[in-house]
């Protein structure tokens, strides 16, 4: 078979000779044989032309051999030759193009890399140019640290003196709290001291107010006098006044009267001047009650015996002055400290008076005002009149108060005057943050959180003085200061000792107790060193070296100590 070598047609010798062989080389490559045992139909088309004109490849040698020299070198080797020579100009060619691609695909490549580097460099352009401009800042940031860090070594320094000084005025402060500790020490044994005066007073005070209950008795004895003498009077009085010729009796009578009162007030001013038997042999000696030639009525109260005076275990001891009006409650509007009026029986005018108002005392309401008075005084200095009203709106301390409805008062801890008042004035207010708006609410409920004397001390409180809570609070604190000042310190916390009948931890929590209440509080570490220290062998002695610990921790260690002692592995 044949590949279109029936249309190749060139002259030897031309131009394109050479690359015509070379398709023709490469084309016969591509030839195959068939073989057939004779011509069929199978073959190609154009096979019975090209049979019939094709051209013979034979070349006859020319007739004339002097004309055409002979060619030293055979036409194959020349046609090997010219093929090789084709075959490396075309590697060549090959390599040339190959070359040539590498090389497009490296400028390709290079221009690639040169468009990164430039793309780069546009980039650490501009992150120099930020890096340039964060420098800067920087600079002038370390410039403004320079400064400040030189005003810091400034006030350093200044600071490092402040701090000399403060050293200087702390060991002043240390000279003075050791002159100061004397002073305490002092202070302290002049406390003693004052205790033991204030309990020779309350003792002397109690046989003071013994003696003042023996002169309260002599003082109702003589009320009681009085009030039969008034009770004889009175019945006197209905008898006499309508008779004119009794009146000058009846003057007398009040004449003497009005003696045996200045008698008995000059007995009461003289106090202990004298002894029972001095006083009953005075009331012997007095002149009889009624004057001579006056003959008595009977009376319905003639059966009535007179108290005697009896003997009194205090009879000629020192006493005080009585109280005064001022620490009892005003009786009915009138001042016990008043005399009673009895009128000056000695002046006409008021014997003439007494003349002319004998008739019409009887309907006078002025007389009856003065009776009134006279029972009133009387029942006071009997004791029966300590409290002149029994209105619930005068004995209120708040007038006027609103009770909000559903309101139900809270179960306060009440307050018997030993504990600090600031304290309770504090959790009250906290039982009473809904209603702390309301004063007078406030002040109605207080009363609820006290007990004992703190409670008393509430009763006597006057209305006039207290206003608002704040008024109430203050006068609260005011009364129980003593409290406060008496707190416990850390003296008093060095001087507690267990006792031999409380058990470890009870004494723990007793002692703990009463180092809550100190001011300013204790830290923790000043708390068991504290602690540690008031303790006895063999508690100390183990304990010590465990006093960096929490207390929680060394009451633990305390109650293992106890319970060794009492199983008998510890002496």
């Amino acid at each position: 078979m044949t590949h279109q070598l029936d249309q190749l047609e060139f002259t030897y010798g031309e131009p394109e000779t050479l690359k015509r062989i070379e398709e023709i080389a490469q084309d016969w490559k591509k030839t195959c044989r068939v073989d057939q045992g004779r011509v069929t139909d199978e073959v190609t088309t154009g096979y019975h032309t090209w049979h019939d004109q094709r051209v013979k490849n034979v070349i006859h040698p020319p007739k004339n051999p002097s004309k055409h020299p002979v060619n030293p070198e055979p036409q194959d080797v020349l046609l090997e030759s010219e093929l090789t020579r084709k075959r490396l100009e075309k590697e060549m060619m090959n390599m040339k193009r190959r070359h040539e691609d590498e090389l497009e695909e490296v400028k390709k490549e290079t221009a690639r890399k040169v468009r990164v580097a430039l793309k780069e460099r546009d980039e650490w352009q501009s992150k120099f140019e930020e890096v340039s401009v964060a420098n800067s800042s920087l600079l002038a940031r370390i410039q403004e640290l320079q400064s400040a860090n030189n005003a810091l070594q400034h006030e350093v320094r200044s600071q490092g003196q402040t701090i000399q000084e403060l050293k200087n005025d702390c060991d002043m402060l240390e000279t003075a709290m050791e002159g100061y500790k004397a002073q305490y020490e002092a202070i302290r044994q002049e406390y003693f001291q004052m205790r033991e005066r204030n309990n020779s007073c309350t003792q002397s005070l109690q046989r003071k107010e013994a003696e003042m209950q023996w002169i309260l008795k002599q003082m109702r004895e003589v009320a009681f006098r009085a009030r039969v003498m008034a009770d004889k009077t009175e019945e006197l009085r209905g008898e006499i006044l309508p008779k004119d010729e009794l009146s000058e009796r009846l003057i007398n009578h009040l004449k003497m009267v009005r003696d045996q009162y200045d008698k008995i007030k000059g007995k009461k001013a003289a106090g202990s001047s004298g002894t029972p038997e001095d006083i009953q042999q005075t009331e012997t000696n007095t002149d009889p009650m009624y004057p001579p030639g006056f003959t008595p009525p009977p009376a319905r109260n003639a059966s009535i015996p007179m108290p005697s005076v009896g003997q009194y275990p205090f009879f000629g001891m020192p006493i005080g002055p009585p109280p005064t009006y001022a620490q009892q409650r005003p009786i009915g509007g009138a001042s016990p400290s008043d005399p009673i009026f009895v009128p000056d029986l000695d002046d006409p005018k008021e014997q003439e008076k007494l003349k002319c108002g004998s008739v019409e005392s009887k309907d006078n309401p002025d007389t009856h005002k003065k009776f009134d008075l006279f029972e009133e005084r009387l029942r006071m200095v009997e004791g029966m009149g300590m409290y002149c009203s029994m209105d619930a709106i005068e004995l209120c301390l708040v007038p006027d108060v609103v009770i909000p409805p559903k309101f139900k008062v809270s179960d306060f801890e009440k307050y018997d005057g030993t504990k600090c008042p600031v304290t309770h004035i504090t959790m009250y207010c906290r039982r009473m943050a809904a209603n702390a708006h309301d004063d007078k609410l406030l002040i109605h409920c207080f009363q609820d959180s006290l007990t004992g004397a703190a409670a008393k001390w509430y009763v006597q409180l006057d209305r006039n003085r207290i206003h608002t809570w704040k008024d109430l609070a203050r006068a609260f604190v005011a009364q129980y200061k003593h409290v406060t000042d008496m707190a416990p310190d850390r003296l008093s916390l060095q001087n507690m000792e267990k006792k031999t009948t409380e058990s470890f931890k009870e004494y723990a929590q007793r002692w703990r107790n009463v180092a809550s209440q100190v001011q300013p509080p204790l830290t923790e570490k000043e708390t068991t060193v504290m602690f540690v220290n008031t303790l006895r062998a063999p508690y100390y002695e183990r304990l010590v070296g465990s006093a960096t610990k929490n207390f929680a921790d060394m009451v633990i260690s305390g109650e293992m100590i106890e319970t060794a002692i009492k199983q008998g592995k510890i002496e």
